[in-house]
């Protein structure tokens, strides 16, 4: 299942699932106007099948199903994409940025000529995101603006070396604490495409102060266009993921 969060004009965003291929979608279905049982939130839809399973699930799945069938005509708790604005697919309880593989931990060390720490085969690194400032695919991403002093007075600077990483977003369905790793798939419940936004320049003076880069990082992530379901994405290996920028 693909799932997203949308609006309509004078709406608010709801959760959605996709109907059609991964790379033309003919319909986004608005889940609970189709199926009152099935919830209009994403966190609350995954709290109520994290196993892909269960009443709710096999609800929205009939859904689904019964959208795929559309042709020109729909009920009006179907639309076309074009008609409506694709949102963050979840406002999630907590957003954790991992470094996720060491082939990439190696290239951006050997570019500043240091080799990676033994501490990074030891522990998970990774920092707590703000899970409040999460915008979709699409939306207008501004220059961070962040508050300096000189010495003297305080400055409001306007940082000029905006970046960003594509990265895969996994999307947890349950919780747990020391979960062994033969069972760790169980708790995944689909993946995204996490955009992971900094400033470049407050990270690097910010990392001086030893607080980590949360500065630089702390006024927007993307997360998007939908959560793909663990049943339907494969295996992550053979996947790819593009980035568009203004476009």
């Amino acid at each position: 299942m693909k799932l997203v969060r949308f609006s309509t004009a004078g709406s608010e965003p709801r959760l959605g699932a996709v109907a059609g291929a991964w790379n033309r979608w003919e319909w986004i279905v608005d889940l609970s106007a189709a199926d009152p049982a099935i919830p209009s939130e994403t966190v609350a839809f995954i709290d109520a099948c994290p196993d892909l399973k269960g009443d709710v699930w096999e609800r929205a799945s009939h859904v689904v199903k019964e959208a795929e069938r559309f042709e020109s005509d729909a009920p009006p708790w179907a639309f076309r994409p074009k008609d409506v604005r694709v949102r963050s697919p979840i406002l999630p309880r907590l957003l954790r940025d991992f470094l996720a593989f060491r082939a990439h931990v190696a290239r951006t060390r050997a570019a500043t000529w240091t080799s990676i720490p033994p501490e990074w085969d030891w522990m998970p690194g990774y920092y707590n995101g703000n899970h409040l400032n999460i915008v979709g695919t699409g939306d207008e991403v501004l220059p961070m603006r962040f508050e300096t002093f000189d010495g003297k007075s305080p400055r409001l600077i306007l940082s000029p070396k905006m970046d960003y990483e594509a990265e895969i977003g996994f999307v947890l369905g349950k919780g747990g604490r020391e979960i062994d790793v033969t069972k760790a798939p169980g708790h995944l419940f689909g993946v995204t495409i996490f955009n992971d936004f900094s400033a470049r320049d407050i990270q690097v003076t910010a990392g001086k102060i030893g607080m980590g880069p949360a500065p630089g990082k702390d006024w927007a992530n993307a997360l998007g266009p939908c959560i793909v379901t663990r049943d339907e994405f494969g295996d992550l290996r053979d996947q790819s993921i593009a980035v568009r920028v203004n476009n």
